[in-house]
């Protein structure tokens, strides 16, 4: 279930109606598991902590604390690779906490991180923002850390703006 909330309301109780401006999305998980808002506001909560991480993600120079459980649970690229006994020679020491992270550096796989932390908090809250602007490149995140329902969402989005765009021509 996808409900869409215009982004200046942020108002989660009412539905709004669609535009070509911001528009933030609200993706339920599909199937037998439900982010219940208990469990979402503990992800959410988690989201760039890091006190809890268990992996830093390093796009360019920006680093981007994480937790393997989220990534697994989302990414089929990331479930491949976390598993590996390549991560853990890749250790940097987190001094604020005095303990060892291991770093997945992704800046082959990404050019530039303008939109990797929206990506990223999509796996946390379930939430993204779309627009115009940067839909290819959130489609782009998605289609290479195979992330399939954020390709819904995404592709959800695009429909419905190309249906507005064919409404908006009729008039």
């Amino acid at each position: 279930m996808i409900k869409f909330v215009m982004a200046e309301n942020c108002d989660e109780d009412k539905d709004a109606t669609f535009n070509l401006g911001f528009i933030q999305r609200y993706h339920t998980i599909p199937g037998a598991i439900k982010m219940g808002s208990t469990l979402e506001n503990l992800f959410s909560t988690n989201f760039q902590d890091e006190s809890n991480c268990d992996i830093i993600l390093k796009v360019g120079q920006v680093k981007f604390p994480a937790h393997r459980m989220v990534l697994y649970c989302w990414s089929t690229y990331f479930q491949k690779f976390l598993g590996q006994q390549g991560l853990n020679s890749s250790n940097m020491t987190n001094e604020k906490y005095n303990r060892s992270v291991p770093t997945m550096d992704l800046s082959d796989e990404i050019r530039g991180n303008n939109h990797f932390e929206s990506f990223l908090e999509f796996m946390y809250s379930g939430r993204i923002t779309l627009d115009k602007l940067n839909i290819w490149k959130i489609v782009e995140l998605a289609t290479k850390f195979e992330v399939p329902e954020l390709r819904k969402v995404c592709s959800d989005f695009l429909m419905d703006l190309s249906d507005n765009l064919q409404l908006r021509k009729n008039f």
